[in-house]
């Protein structure tokens, strides 16, 4: 049965208020409080892993920050994937180019641990970037 977004969403914000009260959670206790089956849980973890507010782990996931949903870009989830998938391309000793975007700031979170030398305007992020790659002056 498709889902309107509006149900999604209050879904997903009882998840994220159990997970703030608790600090984790368990996919199969979360099932069935919001009588919906185990794979939706898991998709609706897996939005808020996207967003960085949890950190998954079988069987369940916990809380990584203290969220702020009022803060959400409605859009964020997808910035991170696209970041995510953007991140595969980046091989260890290349050097690329990051404008301001947000979007393509958020490539910085997931090339750590890649030896690459990293070109951005962006001050801010590149001292976040510096203990896994190289920045130049």
């Amino acid at each position: 049965m498709k889902m309107t977004k509006e149900v999604v969403d209050k879904r997903r914000k009882k998840i994220m208020q159990e997970i703030q009260i608790k600090g984790t959670v368990n996919v199969d206790e979360l099932s069935a409080k919001l009588n919906v089956t185990p794979l939706t849980i898991r998709r609706d973890l897996q939005y808020w892993e996207d967003m960085g507010a949890v950190e998954r782990f079988y069987g369940g996931a916990k809380l990584v920050q203290n969220f702020v949903e009022h803060d959400i870009d409605p859009n964020e989830a997808y910035k991170h994937a696209i970041a995510k998938f953007a991140a595969t391309f980046v091989d260890d000793g290349d050097t690329i180019f990051i404008n301001t975007s947000s979007t393509a700031l958020l490539v910085i979170k997931y090339i750590i641990g890649k030896r690459v030398t990293i070109i951005t305007s962006a001050s801010s992020w590149t001292r976040s970037a510096s203990t896994s790659a190289t920045i130049p002056a």
